[in-house]
């Protein structure tokens, strides 16, 4: 369970300092009020409590989490982790969460097991497409999820992503705009649609192989298969990507990797940098 702490060093109550100090949702604090445990100098004590300069007031947050995915025993490969948050590098072909055809072989089933062994939860904050290796960024209590599980958060981080586009870019760098929704023939493709959301994708060439090109993605904003249908908007699709590469070979896999993220820590407000190697042989077999 994760527990907060502050001294105090003014005369006030203790909704204020939940609502001032940690920033606090009303939401959240009715939660603590209930099922949660505030104390006032190591004595249970209720939110309207008054607090002179030098209490220290703890709050025990309330797990939040009812959670049905299935523990399994494996490997993960953790990038960052403290008390709020976990970064993991997880491997292309894994799905991030459960789903109709994957129940137990994803992501969220490793940490679920590696999370209650330390009496933590399981708040998948940013998501990867299943054949996307890279950075998936958890939160590990109910305090952090309630600051980084919103899409206002989510507005704020920063990620880039590495992938190989087919073909030879004319121009080395640049910005593709263009509105993505949901394609009418199809649950799971998207395209550029002047229906769609806004969506903006910052590029720039690193490497040329064997006729392809190795490209450095920026995001500025989060849309699903955001970067797969940009590059196919400027005729550079995922390289082998089965729904936006028109002569992609069944027997291959598009190359994408999520290779940083800048967020914001939950708790101290500070800015954290977490980066992921990409996975060997990822330059190899390019053609």
């Amino acid at each position: 369970m994760r527990v907060l702490e502050f001294i105090s060093n003014k005369n006030t109550d203790i909704n204020h300092v939940l609502r001032e100090q940690f920033e606090l949702t009303s939401g959240f604090i009715t939660k603590i009020k209930y099922n949660g445990l505030i104390l006032l100098n190591g004595k249970e004590s209720k939110v309207v409590s008054e607090v002179f300069p030098g209490d220290i007031i703890k709050i025990l947050c309330p797990s939040s989490q009812i959670n049905s995915i299935e523990p399994i025993e494996g490997e993960l490969d953790v990038l960052y982790e403290d008390e709020d948050v976990l970064c993991i590098n997880k491997l292309s072909g894994m799905p991030t969460h459960p789903s109709q055809n994957h129940h137990s072989d994803t992501l969220a089933n490793i940490a679920v097991k590696y999370l209650r062994e330390k009496d933590c939860e399981l708040h998948i904050v940013t998501r990867l497409d299943r054949l996307t290796s890279g950075i998936v960024l958890i939160a590990k209590n109910a305090f952090s999820a309630s600051k980084m599980c919103t899409k206002e958060y989510n507005s704020t981080i920063d990620k880039e992503y590495i992938g190989v586009c087919k073909g030879i870019f004319y121009n080395k760098s640049g910005t593709i705009d263009a509105p993505i929704g949901r394609h009418e023939d199809s649950i799971i493709k998207r395209c550029i649609s002047e229906k769609g959301k806004y969506s903006k994708t910052g590029y720039k060439v690193l490497e040329e192989i064997n006729g392809n090109s190795v490209v450095k993605f920026k995001l500025y904003t989060g849309r699903t298969h955001q970067i797969r249908v940009h590059c196919e908007n400027i005729s550079h699709p995922l390289l082998n990507d089965f729904l936006y590469d028109s002569d992609s070979n069944s027997q291959k896999s598009f190359k994408l990797h999520c290779s940083k993220i800048i967020f914001t820590h939950p708790f101290t407000k500070e800015k954290k940098t977490v980066t992921a190697d990409l996975p060997q042989r990822f330059l190899e077999d390019i053609n």
